[in-house]
């Protein structure tokens, strides 16, 4: 497991790519939903990263299963569909720091953004969400 201190370190190397535009969003029809449930663009999603710390870390860096090479980082967010009922009331998130051959430029990609499917377990705070 990652010290908070690598957590920081990651989401410090997130928000600079942000600040910089290199971002990237995967339209899946639950992220889609998502952006549309909570009345929010793809700008707005990444505004939300922009304020995760250590505290929101659930787990990685793991292998992704499609691109194993990239490694990435979950985060949630606790009760933002307030509609649902836990778990389904957190927010999942999901980056990856990506290394694109065409055009040659790194990234940060937003895998998932939905609600969550299961319990989150936060290490660094000690409860569930």
């Amino acid at each position: 497991m990652p010290t908070i201190i690598d957590i920081e370190l990651f989401l410090e190397q997130v928000r600079k790519f942000i600040s910089l535009g290199k971002i990237d969003f995967l339209p899946s029809s639950k992220n889609k939903y998502a952006l549309s449930n909570l009345g929010i663009s793809f700008d707005d999603a990444f505004a939300l990263v922009i304020d995760l710390t250590a505290m929101n870390y659930y787990r990685g860096p793991n292998p992704d299963h499609k691109f194993p090479k990239q490694q990435v980082w979950e985060f949630g967010l606790e009760n933002i569909f307030q509609e649902n009922e836990k778990p389904m009331s957190d927010l999942y998130i999901k980056l990856a720091i990506r290394k694109r051959k065409e055009p040659k430029e790194t990234d940060i990609l937003m895998m998932s953004f939905h609600s969550a499917e299961r319990a989150m377990r936060f290490p660094y705070r000690g409860n569930r969400v």
